[in-house]
């Protein structure tokens, strides 16, 4: 339709990363904390838990015992994995320090923690980070690699496990429909007939029945509109969907205008 209004907001070409600083000393007298709190074999010495967030800052090399120390974090139990989760999505947009957990071994023990809070069962905190975590994996290769190989994996535990939302949390709602939203970037550039439909069942399906929130609403609809811009395949399957009936759904008044 060549009179349709120029849009401004879709496709979208850009990954959108959460990038607040890290907050050491919050960090790590939370650290302290849980560090109390956690089975023996996985404690960390006081000592490396105060340099922990200098992952997040400093240039290379991170001593090795800083690394081993992440890792003992990585499984630590959810109620006090969190903190690690938020170094680690720091870390990766770190220019100077993302290459650490990038490396295959680091990057499994990220991914696979990261996968275990995507479920409604896991603490609020851990799940919106660990969304948060994996939209920032796409600000690297590698990172956007593994997530395209774990497609699957991920909207699947989505799909089946995050929904309906703990409280309508909106900071859990923005972070999921962020993820989407890079995925549907990562997709756009590359295109792949299956990520495309699991995708749109995600987020028609889902998003249109369990997002309250407006600008994880805005999100969602600009990762949709991202997925329909250039694929004639996805606007016939976003049909059978009624992917029309659902954005329209969301058209009241108090909404902010952009959505």
């Amino acid at each position: 339709d060549n009179n349709a209004k120029a849009n401004t907001f879709f496709p979208m070409l850009e990954f959108l990363l959460f990038n607040q600083p890290v907050k050491a000393e919050v960090m790590v007298k939370k650290l302290r904390e849980f560090n109390a709190l956690v089975p023996e074999d996985v404690r960390v010495e006081d000592a490396l838990l105060a340099e922990l967030p200098s992952l997040a800052t400093m240039a290379p090399p991170a001593p090795a015992p800083l690394l081993s120390a992440l890792a003992s974090l990585l499984r630590w139990p959810d109620a006090q994995i969190f903190p690690a989760l938020d170094l680690c999505r720091a870390v990766l947009l770190c220019p100077a320090s993302q290459h650490l957990l990038l490396e295959k071994e680091m990057l499994d023990k990220v991914f696979s923690a990261c996968l275990r809070q995507v479920t409604k069962e896991a603490p609020a905190p851990a799940q919106m980070l660990a969304l948060r975590l994996l939209s920032n994996m796409f600000a690297s290769d590698k990172g956007e690699e593994l997530l395209r190989t774990y497609r699957d994996s991920v909207l699947t535990r989505i799909f089946q496990e995050l929904f309906p939302i703990v409280d309508d949390n909106k900071n859990i709602q923005i972070a999921a429909a962020t993820l989407l939203l890079n995925y549907a970037v990562s997709i756009n550039r590359k295109m792949d007939d299956e990520s495309q439909i699991q995708m749109l069942s995600t987020l028609c399906i889902n998003f249109f029945t369990f997002i309250f929130d407006w600008e994880a609403r805005f999100r969602t609809l600009v990762a949709i509109g991202t997925m329909l811009t250039s694929s004639p395949e996805a606007l016939d399957y976003a049909r059978t969907l009624e992917a029309k009936e659902g954005a329209s759904g969301w058209r009241v008044l108090e909404g902010p205008s952009k959505v």
